[in-house]
């Protein structure tokens, strides 16, 4: 198994797929701050076999991708062995029918220390925490 070569040990790592660049680095910079190891991908095509290597801590999801839709992101990182049980925040202005995979929910948009409070509960439960 590859391993992020860039990776702080002990430091919580995650990769932001978010639709919007601005919001995407805003985002990193919040999880940066927060001193999280904030590794990212291009898109969601590069993103799904970039996590099998890197194996972060969570993962932040939009579901309004271009390219490949979130929805779909988020079925493969639950269908796959190696993905499943990495906890995925979705964090989205849309409404979705099905939130099945992801272990968190934030809506946009969301304060900075709602994103990096959410982000801590869910790697450390690795469940729900409060929609909204």
């Amino acid at each position: 198994m590859l391993v992020c070569p860039r990776c702080r040990v002990g430091v919580p790592s995650i990769v932001p797929l978010i639709r919007r660049r601005r919001t995407q680095f805003a985002f990193r910079g919040v999880l940066a701050l927060a001193d999280f190891d904030v590794r990212e991908a291009a898109d969601g095509y590069s993103a799904l076999r970039a996590i099998e290597q890197w194996r972060p801590s969570a993962i932040m999801l939009d579901l309004g991708l271009p390219g490949i839709s979130g929805q779909v992101v988020l079925q493969e990182l639950a269908s796959q062995a190696l993905t499943r049980n990495i906890p995925v925040i979705v964090v989205t202005g849309q409404l979705a029918e099905s939130m099945e995979g992801a272990a968190c929910l934030r809506r946009k948009p969301v304060s900075p220390d709602r994103l990096v409070n959410t982000v801590r509960a869910c790697i450390t439960a690795g469940g729900a925490a409060e929609p909204g």
